[in-house]
Parts: structure tokens; sequence; C-alpha cells
């Protein structure tokens, strides 16, 4: 949301690198109604069900601009930070960091249907044990009193001083 809201703003009047969207909004848009519309975009593409609530209060921040500044570039504005929340959201939704959704595999479990989409079971396999780690054992505290704690020390303690000198 951040990012669309940046690019929104410096797009009108590009003082800075864009992050993704080059500047091109049209010369008479609005800073804050790109801002708010652009902002209203992407929580309405990433909080779908509160579409209500996040359009009355577009509407309401749109409607208190009207007092400040035209008509003709509030409604520039808003239709520049849409276009840049929508390309914000198309190329964030191809660059790898929200992996997609696992594919659907088949059902499990329908009383009286055969399981979909999954071969015959297979036997379980032994684990085969790294001849290192043979004779590990789990460390696993058993209670409190094994790890002692004697609390912070305080700045006029000589250990704060050793401590922090290191």
């Amino acid at each position: 949301m951040s990012a669309s809201v940046f690019d929104a703003v410096n797009g009108i009047d590009p003082n800075f690198n864009p992050l993704l969207v080059t500047p091109n909004a049209p010369h008479n848009a609005s800073q804050r109604a790109a801002a708010i519309q652009a902002a209203y975009a992407m929580l309405l593409h990433l909080y779908p069900t509160q579409n209500a609530a996040l359009t009355s209060r577009r509407d309401a921040s749109l409607t208190a601009l009207a007092s400040t500044e035209k008509a003709g570039s509030i409604a520039a504005g808003a239709a520049w930070g849409q276009t840049v929340a929508d390309t914000i959201w198309t190329a964030r939704l191809t660059d790898g960091f929200a992996p997609p959704p696992p594919p659907f595999i088949g059902v499990q479990g329908i009383v009286g249907t055969p399981a979909v989409g999954f071969g015959a079971p297979r036997r379980r396999q032994r684990l085969r044990r790294n001849a290192t780690n043979r004779h590990h054992d789990a460390w696993v505290l058993r209670r409190p009193s094994q790890f002692p704690f004697a609390g912070a020390a305080s700045p006029q303690q000589q250990e704060y001083a050793t401590i922090s000198t290191k």
C-alpha cells in the first residue's frame, strides 16, 4: 500500500525516483486524491470483505477535498491513484514475494467415495540414521531451576561495565 501511495503522489510532482510506476500523471491531478485512491485500491485488494467500510471512508475523504480543490483535479488524481495501485498490485502478484497457492490435489475423507488425486498408500520407509548422530539425545530443560537467571546487571555494577565493553 505504501508503495502505491508513494508512486501516486510522486507521479504528479516527481521529486524522487519512482519505486515502480513511471511518473505520467495528468498535470492538474490532485496529490491528495491520488494518495486516497491508491491507498483505497490496495486495501480493497487486500481486504475485499471490508468493501463497504473502505468505500465509505474513501468517499468521505474525497468529499472533504472538495472544499479546497477543484472537482476536475480530484477526479484526475483519483484516476491516477487507481492506475498506480493497479500497476503495483499486478506487479506484486508475479514478483515471487507471495507464493502461489498449492495445487489442488483432490478430496480426502468424504464417506463413500475414494480419495481423489492420491496414489496407493506407501510403505513407511525407515529413516537411515547418520552415523555421527547415532548417539545424540535431545537436550531438554526439565525445570526452570536448571536455567538460573540472576537478573540484568544494573549500570552501577561492575558486571555491567564489563559486559558493555566487550
